[in-house]
Order: structure tokens, then sequence, then C-alpha cells
């Protein structure tokens, strides 16, 4: 059956909206979701059992409840063997992943929050609420990142915060001069340096201190950037939605090292070192040499899945030489990171718009139908649900940890 999620509305293709709808089309999809998506709330068990081990993990993860500017929604934690529920906390809906480090989840919501959670028990640390760059025209706002003592939370309306872990207590806010500025990434953290991406009238990418906010570098680049930038061996990359090009750059300088790419890119790229691979918008996974970004090969995702509400094409996964790719067509792949060869999909029939979650053999990935769904690593066989309930919507990605949280 296809999912209620994906059936409603075009996709959206313009560059900078492509990432969000618009209010009028996300009140449109509520009240769709609202008439269609009433299934239970719960788990379902199959017959494939994954490894006890999983026992002492949790899968961790954000569901709205409802697709407008500002959403109630919860965040919770699953035992990762079973999918039985360990603990539900109202928090806000987000289409940021949480950040779960040494036994604290931290999340960005759409109203403006940021939360650290206690990992055990789902018991709030802290909050903090954000006074600049909240988003106000779109959905999902709020994407969180810890690095060190600092938790950076990038916000759709043009603004980076950086918080103590162990308060929420503001160090500095980075904001962006112009009202169509816009973040629709979490940051990433490297060597001091904070990589922003930022589309709109200022677009393009930027290295911050990490320690005071201060603009070290920038560069422009038309339209800006939209996904969530990788650093890997002194060098970031991040990825556009127009011209559709994937660039890397000096992470210390900024200066160019090269760009590549034939098709707008929103989800985040994964490297093994000797490949970058990003997902199109046009839905095919592209895998490119780091030395020069030439082309190595290329892999064609579909499914059976209604439009999906983000138009991420995939999201990307990479774990011990294995790419798993979440796609809109509802299926999750795994390749060869090397040969972009195919080993097994399995059919979720529900847009997936954030990376599969890997842990001690079983492969986690969550959908816009408010599904959560576990899979054996080795050949994909599926070992439980869990349906977050009625007018559910994920976007968010599930992340793996400790029940602790470590």
């Amino acid at each position: 059956m296809k999912s209620c999620a994906g059936g409603f509305g075009a996709r959206v293709r313009n560059t900078r909206a492509a990432h969000r709808i618009a209010w009028a089309g996300a009140l449109t999809l509520t009240l769709a979701l609202g008439a269609c998506n009433t299934g239970p709330t719960g788990h379902i068990n199959r017959e494939i059992n994954l490894p006890a081990t999983l026992g002492t993990q949790s899968i961790f993860v954000t569901v709205s409840l409802g697709q407008q500017v500002q959403n109630p929604g919860e965040t919770l934690a699953l035992n990762a063997q079973t999918g039985a529920p360990r603990w539900k906390t109202a928090t806000g809906g987000t289409g940021g992943t949480p950040a779960v480090v040494g036994g604290a989840v931290y999340l960005a919501t759409e109203d403006g929050s940021i939360w650290a959670l206690d990992a055990a028990s789902g018991k709030p640390r802290w909050s903090f609420t954000r006074s600049a760059g909240v988003g106000s025209q779109y959905g999902f706002d709020g994407y969180a990142t810890v690095s060190g003592v600092n938790v950076f939370v990038s916000s759709d309306g043009g603004a980076v915060y950086a918080l103590d872990i162990s308060t929420g207590r503001q160090r500095w806010v980075r904001t962006w001069p112009h009202a169509g500025d816009t973040i629709y990434a979490a940051p990433a953290v490297d060597a001091g340096l904070v990589f922003v991406p930022v589309g709109g009238p200022d677009g393009g990418g930027y290295a911050l201190n990490a320690a005071t906010g201060a603009i070290v570098w920038q560069v422009s680049h038309v339209e800006g950037f939209d996904a969530l930038p990788l650093v890997a061996n002194g060098v970031v990359y991040f990825a556009s939605q127009a011209p559709g090009t994937l660039v890397a750059l000096d992470e210390k300088s900024g200066a160019p090292r090269w760009q590549t790419g034939s098709s707008g890119v929103n989800a985040a790229p994964v490297t093994d070192g000797n490949l970058i691979i990003v997902a199109g918008a046009d839905e095919i996974v592209r895998a490119y040499h780091v030395q020069d970004g030439s082309p190595s090969w290329t892999f064609q995702t579909g499914g059976a899945a209604g439009n999906a509400l983000i138009p991420t094409g995939a999201a990307l996964t990479l774990s011990g030489g294995t790419l798993y790719a979440g796609s809109q067509g509802g299926v999750v792949y795994a390749l060869s990171a090397t040969t972009g060869k195919q080993l097994w999909s399995t059919a979720t029939n529900s847009p997936i718009d954030s990376p599969p979650a890997v842990a001690n053999g079983a492969i986690y990935a969550a959908t816009e139908s408010g599904k959560i769904f576990a899979f054996r690593a080795s050949d994909g066989a599926m070992a439980w649900t869990y349906i977050a309930g009625p007018n559910a919507l994920i976007t968010s990605g599930p992340v793996v940890a400790s029940a602790s949280g470590r």
C-alpha cells in the first residue's frame, strides 16, 4: 500500500523551496494526513530476530504530529532489538536528526526550543529558547550538532547558536542579515571551525570560529547550499541545489579544489576516503573520486511510494564498505560503496528523508508515514516496525546509541 503522506501534492522542484513546502501546501497535507494516517500506535514484530546485543541499544527519533509552520511532536526511544518503546517525551516536531552524546539527546524543534533530554529516561536536563532565526514560513526548523563542550544549532531563518552542553547557556549566536537567508541543515564541526551551508542573498559556505562565532572564511555560491556539509581529510564538501554542484573546498582557507555534479543535492554526502557519494534530487546516487571530482559510478533508485514531502532524492549512510540508501520511492538499498552494485533492497512504501542508522548487524529507517523500520543488515529482511500513530510524520533521522545514550 502506498504511503498516505507521500500521495499528496506535487514534489517541489525550485531551488531553495525544494527543501520545504509552503504554508498552504503544508496545511493541505496536514488535513490529508489526518484523514488517512490513522493506523494504530505500537510496534509489530516480524519473524526475523535481531542480535540480542541490540537489546542494550536504543533508537532515538523525533516525530512531528502534523505539517505546518510549527507542529506538536515528540521524541522517543525504542528498544533497538525489538522496537518496544522505552520512553516518549513531548518536545515539538522537527526535521532535524537528534544528536546523542554522553547520555543525552540534543535536538532543536520548530517552536524555537533546544532540548537536552536524559537518554535513559527522556526527562529534560535543560531547554533553551532561540530568539533569532526561527523559521516563520516553513516547518522543520532546527538542526543540532554536538562537538566537545558545545551544542551548535542552526535555524531555518539564518542563525547559528553555540550553547554549553551541560547547562544550555548561550555562548554566542551568529545571524545572517537578510530576511531571505536560510539554513536548512546542521553545521559540521572540525578543527575549531563550524561549517555552515547558507542559502538566499548571502548564500554560500561559511566557516565560523567555534569559540566565538566569527567568520573565518566564506565562499559565495549561486543560491547557496542546502545539505549538511561533510569534512574529511582537510576538505569540506558543500552540496548545492542549483545549478546542481558538489563543491570541494580547502577546510582551512575555503580555497576551491574542484566542483562537479549534474543534479541538485539536498542530502548529506558520504565518503569512504576514495570516493565521495551524493544523492541527486533526480533520485540518482552518484560517486566521484575525491582527488578531482571525476565520476566513478551511478545508481538509479526507485520504488512505489508517492511524491515525497522533502525531495532529498535519497538519504545515505556508509558503513563497512556498504552504502545504505533510503529512497524517495520508499525503498532501502544496500550497495557496494566501491562499485555501486546492488546487494539487496527492501520496500517501506513511504518516502525516506533522512539517512538510515546502522548498528550491530541491523539497519533502521524512518519514513514520512510515521513508521520506523528495522532490517537485518546482511539481507534486508524486516525485523520489526514501529508505528508512531495517527497524523505522525517523520523526516528526522533515527540515531542508535546504548540505552543510557553512551
